[in-house]
């Protein structure tokens, strides 16, 4: 009874989830027709691809999480296995979007010109990834302190909200486009909210809670600006092949250039990088050892 207990509201969040994560292509189905969905595909599965890496990073916390929180609530500290991991997430992600979103025009071209029509679409859809992969940190916590009702609620507000902005946006005439936008816009809503409720839950307060969600809006939000304004100052788009290629790989190198200072501001407030190099060095070290 008890493993059933725990199990089940498990069992009907990844429902929830699921229902959230596809919203956006039954509304296409349902209102658009199939070719539609096709198009959006191109943003679609470069966001799985992307969104494949958190998850699977973060995944190793889920028993380290329920560990913490059997302890007594003056011992305990979940804030560590959420705090800096969605800073690191937060930022990584923003890195790797960026740099695809920057890439797309090219692959669209000459990878995936079949796709082409669904560019648009790709370039606004992939921006929902940091938010997504943010909410698997806060979904831990949840779960961790058996709060899971409280969390189903939120991802069946949010699915709630995913179907009004599809329907709304697919009635302006939007097309794949506003199902991208209502898809990301969903997302951005829930994994802020995620995060935010899971903080406030690990302490019972606020204190720290204006400080940590402006941080995990920000870095994407940074991430976002420096790649728009890397792709007005070059202009990635219709060129020759060799050329693309390198505008494209130039713009990388600059947009990942002006993310340096943002991860050396993060590292000195938080030491998040700092730290992660160390658990690294040191399973690097006992690799070694174990040889």
């Amino acid at each position: 009874a008890r493993l059933l207990g725990v199990g089940f509201p498990i069992l009907v969040s990844w429902l929830f989830l699921t229902a959230l994560q596809s919203v956006d292509r039954i509304m296409i189905l349902a209102l658009l027709g199939i070719d539609s969905l096709g198009l959006y595909g191109l943003g679609l599965q470069m966001s799985l691809y992307l969104i494949a890496v958190p998850h699977s990073l973060t995944h190793p916390l889920m028993p380290r999480v329920y560990e913490e929180a059997e302890k007594p609530s003056g011992e305990r500290n979940l804030r560590r296995y959420l705090v800096k991991p969605s800073y690191l997430i937060s930022l990584v992600a923003g890195m790797a979007v960026g740099v695809l979103w920057l890439a797309l025009p090219f692959l669209a071209e000459y990878v995936l010109p079949s796709y082409k029509l669904g560019l648009n679409a790709a370039l606004i859809l992939v921006w929902h990834v940091p938010f997504a992969s943010l909410s698997f940190c806060g979904i831990f916590t949840f779960m961790g302190l058996r709060k899971t009702g409280r969390l189903l609620v939120l991802q069946g507000s949010a699915v709630v909200l995913g179907v009004a902005l599809n329907l709304v946006f697919l009635n302006l005439g939007l097309g794949i486009l506003g199902v991208a936008l209502a898809t990301t816009i969903t997302f951005v809503v829930y994994g802020i909210s995620a995060s935010g409720l899971a903080f406030y839950l690990t302490e019972g307060h606020a204190g720290g809670l204006v400080e940590y969600v402006t941080r995990l809006v920000l870095l994407p939000s940074y991430a976002l600006a420096s790649a728009f304004g890397v792709d007005m100052l070059l202009n990635i788009s219709g060129e020759t092949f060799w050329l693309m290629l390198s505008k494209t790989a130039l713009a990388a190198a600059l947009f990942l250039a002006l993310q340096v200072p943002v991860a050396i501001y993060l590292n000195c407030k938080t030491r998040v990088l700092s730290d992660c190099w160390q658990i690294i060095r040191g399973k690097v070290q006992s690799s070694s050892k174990g040889a």
